[in-house]
């Protein structure tokens, strides 16, 4: 699979390497990006050269979603990506190295949105047939479903609780 960036009047750059639908691409930051799809693939880009910095290789079916969590530590802050999959897992990257940090599994559904919660704090949460709230440093804080009597429920997470 082909990833174009265009403008309205001429092709600026050709990034190949996915080899299915790319359906998902985010701004890292001012010199990266991140694309994913059907292959199972996120890839981190140079937007400047074309240049593939790292191949995020952790899942066996499609990607469904990906978001960039900012992640305070020691007075810095560390940006990692989250990607979903139809495989049930979500991957932790660390965004300098390519490498995976943490596989959650626990919502044992496929994740359909990552929402991050708050900036340097490392909250997020995942939505598929469950929503849970997670925390890099802790794991699953929290998880609802809508298997409740009536069918549907509503419950508001407390970020000062935490």
């Amino acid at each position: 699979m082909t990833l174009k960036f265009t403008s309205l009047f001429s092709e600026i750059q050709i990034l190949s390497q996915h080899t299915d639908i790319v359906r998902h691409l985010i701004r890292i930051d001012a010199r990266r990006c991140c694309s994913a799809g059907d292959d199972g693939l996120a890839i981190v880009w140079d937007v400047e050269t074309g240049s593939l910095l790292h191949i995020l290789r952790g899942h066996s079916r499609p990607i469904t979603c990906i978001c960039q969590i900012p992640y305070s530590v020691d007075d810095s802050v560390r940006n990692f990506l989250l990607t979903a999959s139809s495989d049930r897992l979500v991957c932790m990257w660390d965004v300098e190295t390519g490498s995976l940090l943490r596989k959650f599994t626990e919502q044992n559904s496929t994740t359909k949105c990552i929402v991050s919660l708050s900036q340097g704090f490392g909250l997020f949460c995942l939505a598929g047939e469950k929503l849970c709230l997670w925390s890099v440093e802790d794991g699953l804080l929290d998880m609802i479903s809508a298997d409740t009597p009536d069918g549907m429920s509503v419950k508001f997470f407390s970020l000062s609780a935490l």
